[in-house]
């Protein structure tokens, strides 16, 4: 490959490029954390709500397994990302 296919491989536009094509894949795997749409913004509204506030409205461990529940959907969802890339580098890049 040329130098402009390694730097463009290496930029921010094919991480913005991998981020808009995953979409779908994002999906998918928020309907296996959350079900629907509700259930997601309601698990952002736990992330924002202060935990002394869910405190006061006896909400704090549904505030707590929603919190949890938005971080493992994150931290799966970045986890695709970056074993994509690190493909596409590979195959790309020997």
């Amino acid at each position: 490959m040329g130098d402009s296919a390694i730097l463009f491989l290496d930029s921010i536009g094919f991480t913005l490029i991998i981020l808009l094509v995953n979409i779908p894949i994002y999906v998918f795997i928020g309907k296996f954390f959350y079900g629907d749409w509700y259930d997601f913004t309601e698990g952002l509204r736990y992330l924002f709500q202060p935990g002394w506030l869910s405190a006061l409205r006896g909400e704090w461990d549904k505030d707590f397994t929603e919190t949890v529940k938005l971080y493992a959907f994150i931290f799966v969802c970045f986890c695709v990302f970056w074993l994509e890339k690190q493909i596409v580098n590979a195959v790309f890049l020997k």
